[in-house]
């Protein structure tokens, strides 16, 4: 999603909060206003000056460094993440450490004055050993470790999520379940990857539905030569899937720069586009599984003739109807009470970070903010399960996630 800031805007409102968070440590390390002078005043300029390019060089994955040549370029919402998670887990922790190297300074020249407390506005005094201590938590360590769960800890941290969902007309003599698997978003294959395999097995599905995003690479950084160095290892992968139930596929936005389909028929798997699809007879019961481009779900006049198609093949069959769509759009273009069954999709990573009581900061749909967290919801009376997604944004972004697990979905058909 796009913004209406320009990158010289923003950068000049981020500088001007590290330039008070500067100059406020300085006045309470100098002993209040009386001691604040116009040099001061230059050493504070001076520790947010290279704050201001520690934000500019974060944007350098997705410009290239452009950003630099073209302070006009507009921003999107990956880049201001970028810089967001710079300044926390970066620029905070850098900031507090040199305020806290002051403080002690401070301390130690405030005990040869016999004065170990420093005054603050209004006759106030507080100790210098304290505010060190306090620098050294919210300001070091607090954030630092913050940086280092969301990196290196919460994106590793699988949640195997189960719902239900009811299908109409159909009588199965057991719950069939599906697992998917979305947004799994890397140009290589690691431990993550096997770990979810693991996860997916244990599951023991009957189907693998995987709405897109498979790769996502950047040519510019020589990942597409990466990807053809794996693409045997992602064969491997899908062959795993494979071999634990049939597995289908519909393609996502990441989808693009090398041959998706050649690695998918390689390893067995089902590729569903637009007007594709699977009539699936299991447990009694049938359902027929539909795929969709991604482009036609920001389409309303492309969705329709597709959803009245599709509806009209599931009456035909007297099939279950299940919509495979990368984007969470899709469902907004179903009529009330539709034909559908139940929509499968992914693409918005829940956000990646989720706020408590608001949800993702980043919905990248047209879909409500609750539908985009993922997991299984409503919208006009259509059902809709949205996947956080295995993986991770990779290109402009940090590759982080908090208080937004990957998952792996397991979704029984009663």
């Amino acid at each position: 999603m796009g913004t209406d800031l320009a990158l010289w805007q923003v950068l000049v409102v981020l500088g001007a909060i590290d330039f008070l968070i500067a100059m406020a440590a300085l006045f309470v390390l100098t002993r209040g206003l009386r001691r604040f002078t116009a040099l001061r005043l230059v050493v504070a300029a001076a520790l947010a000056f290279p704050v201001l390019f520690v934000r500019t060089v974060s944007c350098w994955p997705e410009r290239g460094g452009d950003s630099l040549r073209h302070p006009l370029a507009m921003l999107n919402s990956m880049e201001l993440m970028s810089m967001l998670y710079t300044s926390v887990v970066v620029v905070t922790p850098v900031i507090s450490l040199v305020v806290l190297l002051l403080a002690i300074r401070t301390h130690v020249r405030a005990r040869r004055n016999e004065r170990a407390h420093v005054s603050l506005p209004g006759g106030r005094r507080v100790g210098v050993s304290g505010l060190a201590w306090v620098m050294l938590v919210v300001g070091v360590i607090g954030p630092a470790g913050l940086g280092v769960w969301m990196t290196f800890v919460e994106p590793n941290w699988f949640e195997v999520e189960r719902v239900g969902v009811d299908i109409k007309g159909q009588e199965f003599d057991r719950p069939v379940r599906i697992a998917v698997l979305s947004d799994i978003q890397n140009f290589e294959v690691g431990a993550h990857e096997a770990r979810m395999i693991e996860l997916v097995r244990a599951a023991e599905p009957d189907l693998i539905v995987m709405p897109g995003d498979l790769f996502q690479m950047q040519s510019s950084r020589g990942d597409a030569k990466r990807f053809e160095d794996a693409s045997e290892e992602f064969v491997r992968l899908f062959r795993e899937l494979v071999s634990i139930a049939p597995t289908y596929f519909s393609p996502g936005n990441c989808e693009w720069g090398y041959d998706e389909r050649s690695v998918l028929r390689e390893s067995g798997v089902v590729f569903l586009s637009s007007r594709d699809t699977a009539l699936i007879e299991i447990a009694n019961g049938r359902l027929l599984l539909a795929g969709t481009d991604f482009a036609i779900s920001a389409k309303p006049q492309w969705a329709e003739p597709l959803i009245e198609e599709y509806a009209s093949a599931a009456e035909s069959h007297e099939a279950g109807l299940v919509l495979l769509s990368h984007s969470p759009d899709s469902v907004i273009r179903l009529p009330g009470n539709s034909r559908f069954d139940l929509t499968i999709a992914g693409h918005t990573h829940g956000g990646q970070i989720r706020v408590p009581f608001f949800g993702p900061i980043i919905t990248a749909t047209e879909a409500p903010r609750e539908i985009a967290s993922g997991g299984l919801n409503k919208h006009n009376g259509n059902t809709i399960y949205v996947s956080r997604g295995v993986g991770v944004e990779r290109l402009g972004a940090p590759r982080i996630r908090l208080n937004c697990r990957p998952v792996i979905g397991v979704i029984e058909l009663e």
